[in-house]
């Protein structure tokens, strides 16, 4: 547990249980995590991530052969029993802690655990509603079926949403989806914010080309091929394209991979050096990287999917998701443009300390999590 400073309130006693990374592929709850322990203050705060899922669960929820192809396989649903199976665990080792008010990110986990979060008011964090997630389709192509399939979560959704004290969502868009899965549900909006002060901007080193970034953990769905397409004319020439990932990344002239942790400071490092974060992602409802660069003063092109244009505001450019020419076209106008790069860079970090510093946000969700228990 973290006990952390209060004021002349006694510390609320919560207990908050958060997904984890999922593999290599979703990163964004560690960060989450990082956001809510450091800066919750007036809080007991017990947090308890889900460890990596073992063998037997991953073997419950792989593709099935030749179904996964038509999205009939059910393997969203087994997704969410197998972690409603390890939130319950995961629950029943906390039992000690008889807490206030329990927080759960995301919401998706609690699907099929609800019994067991009746103990104490609760309190979700979500990005995306189940069908947002599953209709960008980046895991597997949407069909006519699908959301008839994948019932079974979406009524338990329904009924987990509404049987919260409060959902906060992490953008308006996700709270537009989760509003229309339970209209009757308490939902509001607020993201948990990041520390601007580890992320911030730094003196970039002169040299004689034009560093682009890219940081994602599933490459593909993410971009990285239309990002490196791009480019390729200029990759190696006056364009060096930095690229971190933990999938594997041909070698090129003029593309760096690294293999870096949320939490390197190289990653910092590289987000103050560079001199455009591009994230041409299919799938992403509020990515992190996407704050991250910007709280470095380092201007963002991304696509206009999900939460994302919540996220950039006025402080950045998007394209259309899968639209490559309009990348190509925006990619050679930034690059051509040190000045535009330049002024996008500083609204960025007046953006972050505007709407995401987490010590601005934290607050906000302490006195949540105090409603909640009626403290």
């Amino acid at each position: 547990p973290r006990s952390l400073l209060s004021s002349a309130r006694p510390p609320l006693r919560a207990l908050f249980v958060n997904e984890g990374a999922l593999g290599t592929g979703v990163l964004g709850h560690l960060r989450l995590h990082e956001a809510l322990t450091e800066h919750a203050t007036g809080v007991e705060l017990h947090a308890v991530q889900l460890p990596p899922m073992p063998r037997a669960s991953r073997l419950a929820v792989r593709d099935v052969p030749g179904l996964a192809a038509l999205d009939a396989d059910l393997q969203p649903v087994r997704w969410h029993a197998v972690q409603g199976l390890r939130l319950r665990r995961a629950l029943a080792h906390t039992r000690a802690v008889r807490p206030q008010v329990v927080c759960v990110n995301t919401h998706t986990i609690a699907l099929f655990a609800q019994r067991p979060l009746a103990r104490a008011p609760t309190v979700f964090m979500a990005d995306a509603s189940v069908w947002q997630w599953h209709a960008m389709g980046i895991w597997r192509t949407v069909r006519r079926h699908s959301r008839a399939l994948i019932e079974p979560s979406l009524r338990r959704e329904r009924r987990a949403l509404e049987a919260a004290h409060l959902t906060l969502a992490a953008t308006a868009w996700a709270a537009d989806g989760l509003r229309a899965v339970a209209p009757a549900a308490r939902i509001e909006v607020h993201h948990a914010g990041l520390d601007v002060e580890r992320f911030r901007p730094a003196p970039r080193a002169p040299g004689d080309r034009v560093r682009v970034l890219f940081v994602g953990g599933r490459f593909s769905a993410q971009g990285g091929h239309a990002l490196i397409d791009a480019l390729a004319p200029r990759l190696g020439a006056d364009v060096t394209l930095d690229v971190v990932t933990p999938d594997p990344v041909a070698a090129r002239p003029g593309v760096r991979v690294h293999r870096l942790s949320g939490a390197s400071p190289e990653l910092v490092a590289l987000y103050q050096q560079a001199d455009l974060l591009c994230l041409p992602t299919r799938g992403d409802a509020a990515p992190w990287v996407v704050l991250e660069a910007m709280a470095c003063a380092t201007p963002v092109l991304a696509t206009a999917i999900g939460g994302i244009p919540e996220l950039v505001g006025d402080a950045g450019r998007l394209v259309p998701a899968g639209d490559q020419p309009a990348l190509e076209r925006a990619l050679a106008e930034l690059l051509a443009d040190a000045a535009q790069r330049e002024a996008l860079g500083a609204a960025a970090r007046a953006r972050m300390e505007r709407h995401y510093d987490v010590r601005r946000q934290a607050p906000r969700f302490v006195e949540v999590l105090r409603a909640a228990a009626g403290s």
